[in-house]
């Protein structure tokens, strides 16, 4: 007759539980597996939880690239990291915290979503949605959204469960499309919408295969980031008719703080003409204000990554030292304003004026300093590249004919 086994961890009788696992010389009951299993998983959720960064953490990678835009950099770190959290305890009940982000062009909408995903190390996509068209449709389909995250995150699905998208252009989706004074219908934009509700609200999507042989892949968007963004034009006029309508009266403030700067509601985007079923996956409103002259000094200046440093470090690889004078960079905000698309504008107006500099900057002797003035911006070229060559500053600045039009060159033989 054998002896009694008994559990090498507790010491119970192999009689007293369901079953009793032999090892090298030792024994571990049923009940002690579950309890080390129990305690792997939660040190496992703890050490996640602990890597992942609280929001005042975000708020402040976020601050060190996007300028200015306070508010909304705080509501977008707190949504972010809820989301996560969620995720990381594995919190049953709590709904997703998709984002709609408001906010003209060049006021930093993709350049936020973008370091929210560099600091989570998530895979990230941005994808213009007026590509994709309802079912039925020539054109893309919602479902090419999930195979671009997939791709980014190399073909790992689980990797890609837990990335973030980012829908440009979604107020092109307004089922009222902008037609002057009046709103005229876009039954398209509407059926868009409607495609979208399901992988943005949590579905198990099958991909299409890439190729002959390639397994069909299936990708659960339950614990996939929506960012939506968009431009919203006129939405400021709806919010300001709803102000201005409640204000009507002996009892109205003519000096109401809300005038100034009104705050996008749930209805104001509905009457834009986003449908209220597409707006209820989107909890949380956030909106980013246009950059005044003070910001666009900034990314000129002083943010990560500057402009004007970039250009000066690309021009010191030919031993040319550019200097911008200050008025230059209150001219290049001042003419980003006009133009209306904030940052966006700043390369292109440097890049113009600072070309014929870097196209000549190699025949220039070194340790050469050339310096930009805002008369320099408002003329559109830099005068002194004409002293520094000895030629016109019309002649300065053009390029030899066959290079201006390749089409005339001589061809010998």
């Amino acid at each position: 007759m054998r002896p009694l086994r008994v559990c090498s961890f507790c010491g119970t009788s192999e009689l007293m539980v369901d079953r009793l696992l032999a090892g090298a010389g030792a024994f571990i009951c049923s009940p002690c597996v579950a309890s080390a299993a129990a305690s792997i998983d939660a040190a496992r959720h703890s050490e996640v939880a602990s890597a992942t960064p609280d929001a005042r953490t975000l708020y402040r990678w976020a601050d060190a690239v996007v300028v200015g835009q306070e508010r909304a950099k705080r509501v977008f770190s707190v949504a972010v990291r809820n989301h996560y959290k969620r995720l990381d305890y594995r919190a049953r009940g709590l709904r997703k915290s998709n984002v709609l982000l408001l906010g003209p062009t060049g006021c930093g909408k993709t350049l936020l979503a973008q370091t929210m995903a560099q600091a989570l190390s998530v895979p990230f996509i941005v994808f213009d949605i007026t590509g994709v068209t309802q079912a039925g449709y020539a054109g893309e389909d919602v479902e090419s959204v999930l195979n671009a995250l997939v791709r980014e995150a190399n073909g790992d699905v689980r990797a890609a469960e837990r990335g973030i998208v980012f829908l440009d252009e979604v107020d092109k989706l307004a089922k009222r499309s902008a037609g002057g004074a009046r709103r005229s219908l876009d039954v398209s934009g509407e059926g868009v919408q409607q495609s979208l509700l399901k992988i943005v609200e949590g579905a198990k999507v099958p991909l299409r295969a890439n190729g002959p042989g390639t397994k069909e892949l299936v990708i659960d968007t339950t614990d996939i980031l929506f960012i939506a963004a968009g431009a919203f034009p006129d939405l400021s006029e709806i919010v300001r008719d709803r102000l201005r309508s409640k204000r009507i009266g002996f009892t109205a403030s003519a000096a109401d703080p809300a005038a100034q700067e009104p705050a996008a509601m749930f209805d104001d985007l509905a009457e834009f003409g986003m449908i209220p079923e597409f707006l209820g996956r989107f909890p949380v409103i956030c909106e980013m204000r246009v950059l005044g002259e003070p910001e666009l000094r900034t990314i000129l200046t002083e943010s990560e990554g500057a402009l004007i440093p970039q250009y000066r470090t690309l021009l010191a690889m030919d031993q040319i030292d550019l200097h911008v004078h200050e008025t230059a960079v209150h001219e290049l905000a001042r003419r980003a304003i006009e133009l209306g698309t904030g940052a966006r504008a700043l390369r292109g107006l440097l890049e113009a004026l600072l070309t014929d500099v870097m196209y000549h900057a190699p025949q220039l002797p070194r340790g050469t300093r050339v310096i930009v003035t805002g008369a320099d911006v408002t003329a559109g070229n830099v005068a002194q590249l004409s002293e520094l060559l000895g030629t016109p500053a019309a002649q300065a600045g053009a390029m030899p004919q066959d290079i201006r039009n390749p089409l005339k060159r001589r061809v010998v033989g």
